[in-house]
């Protein structure tokens, strides 16, 4: 059975409430990161996107526009919906906007642990850093569109 799956952006207060919503069950229940650090003041120049099942609200993603890349980040989808795809439906529409504005390079800070999730939607890890960020380990991934 497919799924019905819906993507909306995220405007106006009651969305972005669902997006605070998962965010902060995702980063400050499961993985200890402070709301503080979550909200970096980049929302309201951001594309938030919501991603429904059936109605139901699964995950959600960001980006924001900057120096002509696309900045990725704020992916997450909620624990019923995991593996079944739905994060690389998030990150697909979220590069399908920035290229629509002409963006052909993109970056993103994912968990070390992400590495190989990235690398099959065509990111490659920028350089060895790992960059701590509230006890978690992060790296720097970039891709650039043919």
């Amino acid at each position: 059975m497919n799924a019905k799956i819906e993507i909306k952006e995220a405007v106006g207060e009651p969305l972005m409430k669902q997006v605070a919503m998962i965010r902060k069950a995702v980063f400050t229940g499961e993985q200890g990161i402070s709301e503080t650090l979550d909200n970096d003041g980049k929302d309201p120049i951001a594309t938030n996107l919501l991603l429904y099942v059936e109605g139901a609200i699964a995950g959600t993603g960001r980006l924001v526009i900057e120096e002509g890349r696309g900045i990725l980040a704020r992916i997450a989808v909620l624990p019923d919906f995991r593996g079944k795809g739905y994060a690389k439906i998030i990150i697909s529409e979220l590069e399908q906007r920035a290229l629509n504005k002409g963006v052909r390079e993109f970056e993103l800070f994912p968990h070390r642990y992400l590495k190989q999730f990235y690398e099959s939607v065509g990111y490659v890890q920028g350089e060895e850093r790992i960059y701590e960020v509230a006890g978690h380990e992060l790296i720097r991934m970039v891709k650039h569109a043919g």
